[in-house]
């Protein structure tokens, strides 16, 4: 089993260790998490952008009810009565 002289590991005639720079090593790793990274970043912004229903269809119900609950918690938090009982009587 031998190994290909460009990564630096063992060369299969020689079997000795090969002297490549370690750093170009440690740079193609980098640049491979790089490229996952972004590559799991763009697919969260595609599940935030176009929401949970488009690839589970069986919780679209819970994540509507979850929106509006939200959606009332964040009213309850900016409104100046800054209580959620004296809030529903607001109606600020």
């Amino acid at each position: 089993m031998g190994y290909h002289l460009k990564i630096g590991r063992k060369s299969e005639d020689m079997g000795e260790e090969v002297h490549k720079d370690q750093t170009s090593r440690n740079r193609i790793q980098k640049q491979k998490k790089e490229r996952l990274k972004s590559y799991n970043e763009q697919m969260w912004a595609k599940w935030v952008k176009h929401g949970h229903r488009r690839f589970c269809t069986r919780n679209a119900e819970q994540e509507k009810r979850m929106r509006v609950l939200y959606s009332r918690l964040l009213e309850s938090l900016l409104c100046p009565c800054k209580d959620d009982f004296k809030h529903r009587k607001c109606k600020k």
